[in-house]
């Protein structure tokens, strides 16, 4: 909503969302040259912004500034997420990746495949794979549905999807 707000103002359209006219300018906008960020915090567009005016003349200015401003304050999250999907991918191959082979790569697959599952469960505490109640398990899971496989995987392990084959660590 916040968002819709703001491009709406930035219309500068009257009530019957006809254009502006600069006789109607100073009665419909008094506002500065400031702006509020999706977290609430108003910050100026200009040095003294706060006691700056927007005039119909500079309009287009202020348009310009906010979107630029509302456009780079996520700046620093998107480049933190940048860093750490090339860690994943690195950079100069991020483009000839789809974003499904991207999603994949993040994500893992989103089809629970129980043969991988089951190759790379380790069993602790005397239990075997061979056991009657471990078999029954796995014989279970695969009659699940892929949406209960992936309800299952984030019950026991806090995710929906599996990592990929090649990057399970063997301990």
């Amino acid at each position: 909503a916040t968002d819709f707000s703001c491009w709406n103002a930035l219309q500068f359209r009257d009530e019957d969302g006809q254009a502006i006219t600069h006789a109607k300018f100073a009665e419909l906008f008094q506002c500065t040259f400031t702006t509020c960020l999706t977290d609430g915090t108003e910050v100026p567009l200009l040095p003294d912004g706060e006691n700056t005016l927007v005039t119909y003349e500079r309009r287009e200015e202020f348009r310009a500034a906010v979107v630029k401003a509302r456009l780079g304050e996520s700046a620093q999250q998107l480049s933190k997420m940048r860093a750490g999907l090339c860690s994943v991918i690195p950079e100069p191959l991020l483009g000839l990746v789809t974003w499904e082979e991207l999603e994949r790569r993040v994500c893992g697959s989103p089809d629970v495949d129980v043969a991988s599952l089951r190759r790379h469960t380790r069993y602790r505490g005397g239990l075997e794979e061979s056991e009657a109640h471990i078999q029954m398990f796995w014989e279970v899971l695969e009659g699940f549905s892929q949406a209960d496989r992936r309800l299952f995987l984030r019950f026991a392990w806090g995710r929906e999807r599996l990592p990929l084959e090649s990057d399970y660590t063997e301990h």
